[in-house]
């Protein structure tokens, strides 16, 4: 049986070229490869700018061929491109299951339409922010993030006043994150150069910067990443020590010189730079609303409102090190028992074990 996992929004939608996507190690091509573990035939696809394959090598035993499709336009929002070459190559193919990486991007959607659902080929989805989909009654599975998720999709109630011609799906199950916890790990001989660290794209909504302007007062603050609204931030905190964009494998020579990490978005559910926090040892802060207590347990890091002053909250955690040392020995414990590189492995068993 022929296994195919699609990413739904293009390799590009997050700035990279297509040299640094394919650099990149984390989930989306580690499940590809566990499921060539598995005895299954599996291939890795994408959206791109052009056509183009490529051999990524999980060990010396295990490789997956990347295929990458060129987007009809590359005008408009990332998010929404498509490629009907892909789906074109798809239809000549015989595909056992697919895996959809997202439930909102463009060409996962495209795919469902004039594929995936007219030829009963049987999919998932794997979850990536979005969980809402009117497509979601019609997967084999969905493999989503948090409890609060899967409360949602497995209450018909809440379900169907979101969707009303939707129906509830059984088999929604939560997928664990997964990082390399080789390359994310603490690091004893180097210095904390700052109290508090953040990472990602940075931009002027759904994100509060608000407590690092009032920390980088007093604290030592540093900021990974860039983005549209980097400009405008630089000048409004310029107390702030502002480190630009650095390569994904980069980022731990960064975390572990950090007294804490602090996620400042309002909207993701479960970001990979969090469990990437944890694994290098380092307690993680992020605002309560959109992080929950199964993402963030209370001792591994710090859970705060926007209700109180932040920083405040922040300020008490950083003043007691015992805590915060203890902190980070019990993040670390976690990362590597539930955030490891093989944690995919027995949903893919459960879900490919079907057939």
């Amino acid at each position: 049986m022929n296994v195919i996992f699609l990413q739904t929004y293009p390799i590009y939608h997050e700035g990279l070229s297509e040299e640094q996507w394919l650099s990149l190690e984390n989930r989306d091509k580690w499940m590809p490869a566990l499921t060539v573990s598995l005895g299954y035939p599996c291939e890795l696809w994408a959206v791109g700018k052009k056509s183009s394959v490529h051999t990524y090598r999980w060990n010396d035993d295990i490789s997956v061929t990347i295929r990458l499709f060129p987007a009809d336009s590359l005008s408009g929002r990332t998010k929404k491109h498509t490629s009907r070459e892909l789906v074109r190559y798809a239809g000549d193919q015989e595909i056992g299951h697919l895996f959809l990486k997202g439930t909102d991007g463009g060409a996962g959607l495209q795919i469902l339409k004039d594929l995936l659902i007219p030829r009963t080929i049987p999919w998932s989805f794997v979850v990536g922010g979005e969980y809402h989909s009117r497509f979601n009654s019609a997967a084999s599975s969905v493999l989503c993030e948090t409890r609060n998720q899967l409360t949602f999709l497995r209450n018909p109630t809440w379900f169907r006043k979101q969707f009303s011609r939707s129906t509830i799906n059984p088999n929604a199950f939560i997928l664990p994150k997964s990082v390399d916890t080789e390359h994310f790990c603490p690091n004893q001989t180097v210095s904390k150069e700052w109290d508090v660290i953040t990472a990602g794209r940075l931009m002027d909504y759904y994100k509060d910067y608000s407590a690092l302007k009032e920390l980088s007062g007093s604290l030592r603050v540093a900021v990974l990443g860039g983005g549209a609204a980097e400009e405008a931030l630089r000048k409004q905190m310029p107390d702030i020590e502002w480190l630009g964009q650095v390569p994904n494998h980069q980022i731990p020579e960064y975390l572990v010189k950090a007294r804490s990490f602090f996620h400042t978005s309002l909207n993701d559910h479960f970001p990979r730079v969090i469990p990437e926090a944890a694994a290098c040892g380092v307690p993680v802060i992020a605002f309560g609303q959109s992080i929950a207590s199964d993402v963030l347990p209370a001792d591994i890091g710090l859970r705060i409102s926007r209700k109180k002053r932040a920083s405040d909250e922040i300020l008490k955690l950083l003043d007691d090190d015992a805590k915060l040392l203890e902190m980070g020995k019990k993040a670390r414990n976690f990362a590597e028992q539930r955030w490891h590189k093989h944690s995919s492995l027995p949903l893919l068993k459960k879900v490919l074990g079907a057939y």
